[in-house]
């Protein structure tokens, strides 16, 4: 009896010791799974912009909002995979109608169906709200020193290369380097020979109002659209095509940036945005590709006695490490045609003559981040997993519950009965 005890305590604690390696294992091997599976990419980010503008009409006379250039909305178009949706518009509180245009540039612009009249003494509040989902994987190409060459560009885009009040490269004083230029015919000759100059030529330093590329030519400096503009008249004069593209910049900060234009007529607040600049130009081999001066990945910045100036690591960098390649960055506007530092100074003058305050407020907020979902096999792999593991405990406890049936002979009784007898005695032998 002894031994058939010993032996049911024996199977007893078999039998746990294998489900107590199961229940681990069904516990552990999830737990391992979810580590080492692969981690969920980010497919796209969506923002919400929010602009508040405050206007005052501290002088004598009536202003309507299209005199300030208020009657209608900048709105971000496709570029680079994203989707822009316009959510709100208010006047005074009141939501407003609009219908869609496009300004002179072709980018896509809501106009306000009704203007608005500014009388002395009082002020109008214009809020806007918008949703933009930019992806991470943008449409961009990454591109190397074999681009093709200017006989190759579509005569299609030749219009990007004309000369404008604000790219003129008939000014004298880009004539050496358009001469230079001139005699290469490599796309991407032509393009990093203009980026090398720019490196070792300019220092960083912001103005405002924006300097025109010949004044920033003289001063031998200028911010992220002044360098571009200097780079999209050069590639312009030697038949590349190019042009100017504006973006909202995400930086999540703590507090609002307050910046001051006009006089003081003109006061801006950041919320976790700021705006950017950079060349888009035309490539036989990859299309439009986009060229950053001066916030891109691999830049490190190098001081000199005149300044500091933006240097790449690799060339290339300027354009495979562009800071539109990232999420973060949210491609609003392109400039084809306009000479937008004119029209600024134009407004400037308006403004201080007469006697107008703009108070602006824009903010950029995450709605939501999206991800990819994990691969297909690895939720095949866990399933069946799992399922194997249950059908092996499963079976186990089935082995162990059945009954124990066994057709027992004479002589199979009269040993089992002889072992216990001899076991018996063996124990009570006294010493």
């Amino acid at each position: 009896m002894v031994g058939k005890v010993r032996t049911s305590a024996a199977a007893r604690s078999e039998v746990l010791s294998k489900l107590a390696v199961i229940v681990i294992a069904l516990v552990i091997l999830p737990t391992l799974m979810a580590y080492s599976a692969p981690q969920p990419v980010s497919k796209s980010t969506t923002y919400i912009f929010r602009d508040v503008i405050v206007v005052e009409n501290r002088g004598g006379r009536v202003v309507s909002l299209s005199d300030i250039q208020l009657n209608y909305v900048n709105v971000p178009s496709g570029f680079y995979g994203q989707k822009v949706k316009l959510i709100k518009v208010y006047v005074n509180g009141s939501e407003v109608k609009y219908y869609w245009g496009r300004d002179i540039d072709g980018n896509p612009v809501a106009f306000f169906e009704r203007d608005l009249e500014l009388r002395p003494g009082t002020t109008v509040n214009v809020t806007v709200i918008m949703e933009i989902e930019v992806p991470v994987n943008k449409s961009i190409p990454e591109v190397n020193y074999d681009g093709g060459f200017v006989t190759e560009i579509p005569e299609e885009y030749m219009n990007y290369t004309v000369a404008t009040s604000l790219w003129n490269y008939s000014d004298p004083i880009f004539s050496k380097y358009v001469l230079e230029v001139k005699e290469r015919g490599d796309v991407m000759e032509i393009i990093t020979c203009v980026l090398k100059w720019i490196e070792s030529t300019f220092c960083y330093e912001t103005h405002m109002p924006p300097l025109k590329p010949s004044e920033v030519v003289k001063r031998g400096a200028g911010d992220c659209d002044e360098l571009a503009n200097v780079m999209i008249t050069v590639l312009r004069s030697a038949g590349i095509p190019a042009f100017l593209e504006v973006g909202a910049v995400y930086l999540p900060s703590p507090r609002p940036i307050r910046e001051i234009f006009a006089e003081g007529h003109v006061v801006l607040y950041l919320c976790n945005v700021s705006w950017h600049a950079w060349v888009v130009a035309y490539t036989p081999r990859w299309g439009w590709v986009p060229i950053d001066l001066t916030y891109f990945r691999g830049s490190h910045i190098e001081s000199s006695g005149s300044g500091i100036r933006i240097r790449s690591t690799n060339i290339l960098d300027h354009i495979n490490g562009a800071a539109v390649r990232s999420s973060h960055v949210i491609a609003f506007t392109r400039v084809t045609v306009t000479d937008y530092i004119e029209e600024y100074l134009k407004q400037r003058r308006f403004l201080i003559e007469n006697s107008i305050y703009i108070t602006e407020y824009q903010r950029l907020t995450i709605k939501k981040v999206t991800r990819e979902p994990l691969p297909q096999y690895y939720y095949v792999l866990a399933i069946s997993t799992l399922a194997v593991l249950a059908t092996f405990l499963s079976l186990n406890l089935w082995k162990r519950s059945r009954p124990l049936k066994k057709n027992l002979t004479k002589s199979s009784v009269n040993s089992i009965v002889n072992c216990s007898v001899d076991h018996i005695e063996e124990e009570c032998t006294p010493i």
